[in-house]
C-alpha cells in the first residue's frame, strides 16, 4: 500500500482523471480504510454501495413477430417508388377451325395492369444519454437505451402494419384499412413458382365457412450436405402438420404461406394473446383458432412458394428454435399432434435395439421390420419429393430420421430460447 509521497502523487493523479471527467477505480482496501478512518463524532458511518452492471427489461417486454414479416423498400433519394402489378391475364379464344376458317378473329381480352404507390414513412425516437453516465455506474445504459430505441420502433412499425396510419388517406396502409377480407401471408423472400399463386391459395375459400387457408412453402435444391437436411426437415414436418389439418386436426401453420380473413383475424383479436411472443404469432394464431370447419390446405403447385435454404447451420438452429419455442404456449392436444409420430419412432427404435440386445432373439426378424421400415419411408418420401419437388432427399430418409430423432429431443428438453422466459 502506497504511503507518504507515492500516495500523494497517486491522489494528485486520481485528482486529475476526475477533472478530465473520466472513470477512477479503488481497491475494497481503499474502501475499508476510509471507512475505519471515520470518527464516531460524524454520527454515522460510510457504508459503500454497489450496484448491479445488468439492466432488466420488464417482464414480456417483445415486440410481436409480425414485424419479420414486412418487405422493406430502400427509398433512400425518391419520394415514392412505383410496383407494377398484373390484376388480370389474357385469355385465349378456341373454335373448330371449319368454323373459324375465312372469318375474322375474335379479340381476345386485354390484359389489365394496377401500379401500386410506395411511399417513404418514416419512424423515429429520440433520446438523450450523459457521456459522464458510464464514470458513475458500471451499468451500460447507452447500449440499454439504444436496443429500447430499437424496441420502440419496432413496436410502432407492428402498430402502423395493424391500424395503418388513420388517415383518411392513408400513405401506410395497414391490415385495418385493407380495401378486401383476405389476407396472404409469406415471408419477404418467398417466390411464387408462377404469377397463379394469389389464386391457388383464394380457391381455398371456395367454401363460406373457411376462413383460414394453409400452403406449402419449398426450400430450393442444393447439393452441400447442410441444405439437404434443411430439405428433409421441411419436408417431415410441412407434411405432418399440413396432414394432419387434411384429416381435420389443424394445429399451427406456417406464415411462409399462409392466409386468413380479415375481419376473422380482428374477430380473434388478432396477435394480442401472443404479444409476449418472440416468434411465431402466425402459428400460435392458427394454433388456437383453426378447426375442421374453418381451415382448408391448399397444396397444387400453383399455391406452393419456395425460398432459399439457411447458409449456416447456426442460422438454421434459429429456425428451428423458434419453431419448437411455439409449443409452450400448445395445449396437451397441441402436443399429442406434433409428438405422437416422433414418440412411435423413438419406441420402435428403442424396442429394436432391446430386442437385439436380449439373448435368444431372432435378430433377422428385427432387421426386416427395420427394414420394412426403413422401404415404407423411403416410398413414402419420395412421393413427398416428387410432389413437392425435394429431389433425391428420400434416399437419405432412413438415416436423417434417426439423426432428427436425437437433434428434436435434445432441442426440445432443453429450454435453449427466450421465449421460454415468459409465461403463458
Amino acid at each position: 500500500q502506497p504511503t507518504g509521497a507515492e500516495a500523494r502523487d497517486m491522489a494528485e493523479e486520481r485528482g486529475s482523471i476526475l477533472m478530465r471527467g473520466d472513470a477512477v477505480k479503488f481497491s475494497a482496501m481503499e474502501v475499508l480504510r476510509a471507512m475505519n478512518s471515520t470518527t464516531l463524532a460524524t454520527g454515522t458511518l460510510v457504508q459503500p454501495t454497489g450496484a448491479g452492471s445488468n439492466i432488466a427489461d420488464p417482464l414480456g417486454n417483445v415486440v410481436s413477430s409480425i414485424v419479420d414479416q414486412v418487405r422493406v423498400t430502400d427509398m433512400s433519394g425518391m419520394a415514392s417508388f412505383l410496383e407494377p402489378y398484373v390484376i388480370s391475364e389474357i385469355d385465349a379464344n378456341a373454335g373448330k377451325v371449319e368454323t373459324l376458317a375465312g372469318t375474322a378473329r375474335a379479340a381476345s381480352t386485354d390484359p389489365t395492369f394496377g401500379v401500386a404507390e410506395i411511399k417513404p414513412y418514416e419512424i423515429n425516437t429520440t433520446s438523450y444519454v450523459d457521456r459522464n453516465i458510464s464514470n458513475l455506474s458500471p451499468a451500460n445504459y447507452y447500449a440499454k437505451i439504444q436496443n429500447m430505441a430499437m424496441r420502440a420502433m419496432r413496436r410502432k412499425l407492428a402498430s402502423l402494419i395493424v391500424n395503418g396510419d388513420g388517415q383518411a388517406s392513408p400513405t401506410f396502409f395497414g391490415i385495418k384499412s385493407a380495401k378486401n377480407d383476405i389476407l396472404m401471408l409469406a415471408d419477404p423472400d418467398c417466390t411464387p413458382k408462377n404469377l397463379q399463386w394469389l389464386r391457388g391459395i383464394v380457391k381455398g375459400y371456395q367454401n363460406k365457412d373457411t376462413q383460414i387457408v394453409l400452403g406449402f412453402c419449398g426450400l430450393k435444391r442444393t447439393k452441400t450436405l447442410l441444405g439437404i437436411m434443411q430439405q428433409y426437415d421441411n419436408l417431415a414436418y410441412s407434411a405432418h402438420y399440413l396432414g394432419c389439418a387434411i384429416l381435420g386436426h389443424p394445429y399451427t401453420g406456417s406464415g411462409r404461406n399462409l392466409s386468413y380473413r380479415r375481419n376473422f383475424f380482428f374477430k380473434q383479436g388478432a396477435f394480442i394473446r401472443h404479444y409476449n411472443v418472440a416468434g411465431g404469432s402466425d402459428d400460435l394464431f392458427v394454433y388456437h383458432n383453426a378447426n375442421k370447419q374453418n381451415t382448408a390446405v391448399c397444396i397444387n403447385s400453383d399455391a406452393c412458394l419456395s425460398t432459399e435454404p439457411k447458409k449456416t447451420f447456426g442460422q438454421w438452429h434459429r429456425v428451428r428454435l423458434d419453431r419448437v419455442a411455439t409449443r409452450n404456449w400448445h395445449s396437451w392436444r397441441g402436443r399429442l399432434m406434433e409428438e405422437i409420430l416422433p414418440a412411435a419412432n423413438i419406441l420402435f427404435y428403442a424396442a429394436a435395439v432391446l430386442l437385439l440386445l436380449r439373448p435368444g432373439t431372432p435378430w433377422g426378424a428385427v432387421a426386416l421390420a427395420v427394414a420394412l421400415k426403413w422401404a415404407w419411408q423411403i416410398v413414402s418420401f419420395a412421393k413427398l419429393a416428387k410432389r413437392f419437388e425435394g429431389g433425391l432427399v428420400y434416399l437419405a430418409a432412413p438415416l436423417l430420421e434417426i439423426y432428427f430423432i436425437i437433434a428434436n429431443t435434445i432441442l426440445i428438453l432443453i429450454p435453449l430460447h427466450s421465449n421460454r422466459k415468459f409465461k403463458k
